[in-house]
């Protein structure tokens, strides 16, 4: 199920309501662990989101609520997790092998080509925000409860110039 979140302009009576249920999509939902990063197109009218175990990416128009995978030749985003949309560029952080995968996508959000991943030595990375023309990545570590690396961190990455996210 994807949930909503109606939120009011003072955040009191915030609601989250069933959405979306996607035993009636073509999301595998027979499996594990199931979709994870969820990012709205600038218009709001498309969500993308990522299928943690298939590494399919998925569509969904807002007003239909029509769900499609994404077409990406060859390539899977297997433990995709955190993902952030700009434009027609799309960043997943996959936890592993790790790092952030840009996806330059078509202009109706259809198709896309997955680009050479970028942020070496991230640890289990996850959340992924845009700041000042960088992204910062969490290093979440769930893997390694035990013992973590301290303190945890957030890593800030430069864009590199073949990412373009203001288009």
């Amino acid at each position: 199920m994807i949930w909503r979140v109606e939120r009011s302009a003072d955040m009191v009576g915030t609601q989250m309501t069933p959405w979306l249920d996607l035993t009636e999509t073509v999301i595998p939902i027979d499996t594990s662990f199931g979709l994870n990063g969820i990012s709205a197109s600038d218009d709001g009218e498309v969500l993308l989101t990522v299928h943690f175990d298939s590494g399919r990416l998925f569509r969904i128009d807002v007003a239909t609520r029509e769900v499609t995978e994404v077409d990406l030749g060859p390539d899977l985003l297997t433990t995709g997790d955190g993902i952030l949309l700009d434009g027609q560029t799309l960043l997943v952080v996959r936890e592993k092998p790790g790092g952030v995968y840009p996806v330059r996508l078509d202009a109706d959000l259809r198709t896309g080509e997955v680009g050479e991943p970028f942020g070496e030595g991230l640890l289990l990375p996850t959340t992924i925000a845009e700041y000042e023309g960088e992204v910062l990545v969490v290093n979440s570590q769930l893997n390694d409860q035990d013992s973590p690396e301290l303190p945890f961190t957030i890593a800030r990455i430069p864009l590199p110039e073949s990412v373009d996210l203001t288009e």
